[in-house]
């Protein structure tokens, strides 16, 4: 999993970019009020995925391109991921106080995931009929699925405990819209060359707001609704020297209880074989197909896994926990050095990874970062972020994989962050600085 190098930027921008907060609530910028506009204040986007195009096509004959499944297959690991990640800033207000600064924040955010084991690609295109022994299993527990929009109305609060302690905490008070979830489908599937059999436990499939999407009035998507949550994040910096700085965060500890149009499909316990059919059973003599045996097959499968549809009830789907641990050494207050690690939680699964950045502050108005990280055995996803400040107002881009503007076929990631905000006054000073 490649995971959203623009976040990366962010963090280590703490001092320039006001929405640092996000990632860390113990950063605070330089100045003493901020003010974000609506959408053009923050708005990111991220997608990330296991394949890149040069894994899928390689070139043909002549002009022409060829799926690569050899090249596929090597691409993809025991556990593969899709994932999208949004957010869009619909208000953000800023206070710096001598010691202490305060945010208020709302959001509309997107987060989506989908795991799947490489096995599962690998028997689609290659069959059962690759292997020597005939048989292949996969396991279904590697199967997950969790997409929610929602909306998220923040307060958070820092405060320097020493000179060289800075504590910050945010509290989140969550609104689900739409929610897409893939609840506890463990088992297995083992294909050998005349059969195929299938087991599991029992499963669900729930969802919450597709329908009331259509028919929505405005209140359902401005806190109006039954979906309803609470999160946390906790940060902390500590100055060891007056060059060198470590910092930590958690974030989105929390959950959304979903009980707006509720809608559950329910799977039982399942142990279903499929020997396959001859061909002249189904054909006839006429030329004619008997779709009676076909029927019957299908009927089986229905049976066998039992599929309940249910509505109403509530159910509870926790949001994707991540966490920083950086530290910088800073350099005639205009180089910054940092490394960073990193990683988040997606159905009780980890996925760190680690970054090295570089800064460099061009007086009060420009500040460029840079970013390069490792994970999987691979150093490389370089990150770039910018942020110009003329007068109060403050503009600032961040993006991941920007070599991907020169090689796109390598892109697995996608990823950017950008706005606009009104940067007023200067932050009193602080003994921590």
């Amino acid at each position: 999993m490649v995971y959203s190098q623009g976040q990366v930027i962010l963090y280590q921008m703490q001092k320039s970019i006001p929405q640092a907060n996000y990632v860390n609530p113990a950063f605070s910028p330089k100045s003493k009020i901020i003010v974000g506009l609506p959408v053009i204040s923050s708005t990111y986007i991220s997608f990330q995925g296991p394949l890149a195009l040069k894994d899928i096509l390689t070139p043909g004959t002549g002009d022409s391109l060829k799926l690569d499944t050899d090249a596929i297959l090597d691409a993809l690991g025991t556990n593969n991921r899709l994932a999208i990640r949004g957010s869009s800033n619909l208000l953000f207000l800023g206070l710096n106080r001598k010691n202490s600064f305060m945010t208020l924040s709302f959001n509309s955010r997107v987060n989506g995931a989908f795991t799947f084991p490489g096995s599962a690609l690998e028997l689609i295109i290659t069959g059962p009929d690759s292997d020597p022994t005939g048989s292949k299993a996969i396991k279904l527990e590697d199967f997950n699925l969790r997409a929610s929009v929602f909306n998220e109305l923040a307060f958070s609060y820092n405060r320097e405990i020493t000179d060289k302690l800075v504590v910050g905490g945010k509290v989140k008070y969550l609104q689900g819209i739409v929610n897409v979830n893939l609840d506890g489908l463990n088992g297995q599937i083992t294909t050998n060359i005349d059969s195929i059999n299938i087991t599991s436990n029992p499963w669900s499939l729930q969802t919450s707001g597709l329908d009331t999407l259509e028919n929505a009035n405005t209140g359902y998507f401005l806190f109006k609704n039954k979906n309803v949550g609470f999160a946390f994040d906790f940060g902390a910096q500590y100055k060891i020297n007056d060059n060198i700085k470590i910092s930590a965060s958690v974030l989105d500890l929390g959950s959304i209880t979903w009980k707006d149009d509720v809608k559950s499909i329910d799977f039982g316990a399942a142990d279903y074989t499929f020997d396959g059919f001859d061909f002249l059973d189904i054909v006839k003599d006429d030329g004619t197909v008997d779709d009676s045996i076909l029927d019957q097959e299908l009927d089986s499968l229905e049976s066998t896994f039992d599929p309940t549809e249910v509505e109403g009830g509530q159910y509870k789907t926790p949001l994707t926990g991540r966490f920083y641990l950086g530290g910088t050494y800073e350099l005639m207050d205009m180089h910054t050095f940092g490394a960073i690690f990193y990683g988040e939680f997606f159905k009780s699964r980890l996925t760190p990874a680690m970054a090295l950045t570089y800064n460099i502050a061009l007086g009060k108005i420009l500040d460029l970062g840079v970013s390069a990280s490792y994970r999987n055995k691979t150093f490389g996803n370089f990150g770039l972020g910018l942020s110009v400040k003329a007068g109060p107002v403050q503009l600032y881009a961040l993006g991941e994989n920007f070599e991907s503007l020169f090689y796109p076929a390598r892109v697995r990631t996608v990823g950017i962050r950008g706005g606009l905000v009104l940067a007023l006054g200067k932050a009193p000073s602080k003994g921590f600085e």
